[in-house]
């Protein structure tokens, strides 16, 4: 059946993050020759492991940025430069340390709100006055907008793209511009390599992905503009998009049937840990430039692995290369120390389909075509909420570095739960409590003091919304028949890649009133929980092999003759 979608997918140009999602997760009665080698070989062997763990290596690493900007941007406080008294010492007789003197000249030349914060777009017009003691008595009152550039809190970060570029006052949204920008490289991204994916394979286009990933990340180091610095960035989002998800097919395509779901989902922990890793990188190199100069380089280190990854054999028999794939069929073999049974009939050609289908067939069939606008508002929901959690790390209220640490230590349980979840209680049920319980955080959160209750909220909320994101993945490719299941997870992915664009966006809006885009993403994820509810539960069952096997999910249960799919 795979070679089938394989042909279907490859003469109807559908995205690879679609071959991507049915790759992982296709458990089906009829076995391709292909899957039945892998079984007899040891679905997860030695040989499986081996390279599972060489590939999740640049899994761990594309954390880096698709996250970094959180750091890249961090927010610190800022005032109107004067250059007038800057280079004016305080009058003897005060008797001031240096830093005492600059902190009156602050309160000279800067206007202090009621609540005691100094303004940080305006400035007293002292021009022509001499700082001394009229100066500090408030002799200018006249306030004018900065003209000479600010000066910024370096307690925290020494340098970002904010004290380089100035990005703020009228300019303060630009850092959420790139942000956008980024996750619209991720979008074409996902097309363009999922092209070069099927023409070339796995293996060039994943090392084409890394290296042209650190090569537009350095070039970023060196951006002089604001605006250089956002296009770079767009390139970056596109390169680093194959990191992950062609590492993940190419780790996955390896493995047994019996094993797919469990090494899918186990895979998502290195990302989890790749989000770690990037709070104690951020802690320890406070200055953007070195810090994104490292998160360029050190994905080099994938390179080490070439001469032992190898090119997936799935992908070599689709393309009629089945000396090279026996090649790597028999490494596993002597690997895992099992013999290899006659194999003169093992091919993944492609069989003859005599029915083609556009994404037009979903929307002449009312029962699909609602469960399909159903599952790309859920997408679009979790992706847009999760990276809108992530991104806002710095508003919870303590350390920024511990807090973003929190937020990808908490992926590690969210994931563990989802595959005991799913199969305990079934799809449904689950997707809507994770759902509930993420959104619900996500609206109580903002209305709770800073510190360490509101950030042990947002974990919370956190976790509900990862644990939910991971089902839905899998719950996508069991409800959508063969024939459309291309077409619809390609529309499923274009609608999650388009709320990550939104999410930057909808966290500007926090300007006119903090809590809006933390009510916006708990009041959606709640809105789409109760959603997922419409879907049908497919636990147990065998996915659907035609439209109307589709159809008739929720009213027949075809179940599976097989053991369920281990948890993770």
């Amino acid at each position: 059946m795979e070679r089938e979608v394989r042909k279907f997918i490859r003469q109807r140009k559908t995205t690879f993050a679609s071959l991507l999602l049915f790759t992982i997760l296709q458990i089906s009665r009829e076995k391709m020759k292909y899957d039945e080698i892998i079984s007899h070989l040891g679905d997860f062997g030695p040989y499986q492991r081996r390279i599972y763990l060489l590939l999740s290596f640049p899994v761990f690493c594309s954390a880096w940025h698709l996250l970094v900007q959180v750091f890249l941007a961090g927010g610190s406080d800022h005032w109107c430069a004067e250059s007038d008294w800057a280079n004016t010492d305080c009058p003897f007789d005060w008797n001031t340390t240096a830093a005492e003197c600059e902190e009156i000249k602050k309160y000279a030349s800067i206007p202090v709100s009621s609540d005691g914060s100094f303004s940080k777009c305006t400035k007293y017009n002292v021009s022509g006055l001499t700082f001394d003691s009229s100066g500090y008595d408030g002799s200018a009152n006249e306030t004018i907008a900065c003209d000479e550039g600010w000066i910024y809190d370096r307690s925290q970060y020494k340098t970002t793209i904010i004290t380089d570029f100035d990005l703020v006052c009228d300019r303060k949204s630009l850092p959420e511009i790139a942000q956008a920008v980024n996750f619209a490289g991720i979008m074409v991204g996902s097309f363009v390599l999922g092209i070069l994916a099927d023409k070339i394979g796995r293996f060039y286009t994943l090392y084409i992905s890394i290296i042209s990933a650190s090569l537009f990340g350095t070039l970023t180091v060196f951006s002089n503009s604001f605006w250089m610095y956002t296009i770079l960035r767009f390139f970056v989002g596109a390169a680093n998009y194959g990191c992950l998800t062609i590492a993940f097919v190419a780790a996955t395509e390896l493995i047994g049937p019996s094993k797919r779901v469990f090494a899918g989902v186990a895979i998502q922990l290195f990302f989890a840990l790749g989000f770690m890793a990037l709070a104690g990188l951020g802690s320890l190199i406070r200055k953007w430039r070195y810090l994104q100069l490292t998160i360029s380089l050190v994905p080099l280190l994938n390179l080490l692995s070439m001469p032992f990854i190898p090119e997936s054999p799935r992908w070599l028999l689709s393309q009629n290369k089945t000396t090279e794939a026996m090649k790597i069929i028999k490494k596993i073999s002597d690997v895992n120390g099992v013999p290899l049974p006659k194999h003169d009939d093992i091919t993944d050609d492609d069989d003859d389909v005599t029915v083609q289908y556009t994404a037009l067939d979903l929307l002449r069939r009312p029962i699909l075509t609602v469960r399909l606008f159903t599952m790309m508002f859920v997408w679009f929901v979790h992706t847009m909420v999760y990276y809108g959690l992530a991104l806002s790390a710095a508003d919870f209220g303590v350390n920024i570095y511990l807090s973003f640490f929190l937020a990808g230590l908490v992926e590690l349980p969210a994931y563990t739960i989802t595959g005991f979840s799913m199969e305990l209680i079934g799809r449904r049920l689950a997707t809507f409590i994770l759902m509930m319980i993420g959104g619900s955080m996500c609206v109580l959160m903002p209305f709770t003091p800073l510190g360490v209750i509101r950030t042990c909220i947002a974990m919370v909320g956190k976790f509900g919304v990862s644990a939910s994101f991971a089902l839905v993945y899998v719950w996508a490719v069991e409800i959508f028949p063969t024939p459309l299941r291309g077409n619809s997870l390609g529309l499923c992915t274009l609608a999650s890649q388009s709320g990550g664009i939104f999410s930057p966006l909808i966290i500007l809006l926090g300007a006119h009133w903090a809590p809006f885009p933390f009510v916006v993403f708990g009041g959606l994820t709640i809105m789409a929980g109760f959603m997922a509810l419409l879907l049908p539960e497919t636990k147990g069952q065998l996915m659907p092999e035609t439209i109307a096997d589709a159809e008739a999910l929720g009213r027949k249960m075809r179940r599976l003759p097989l053991e369920p799919v281990e948890a993770l």
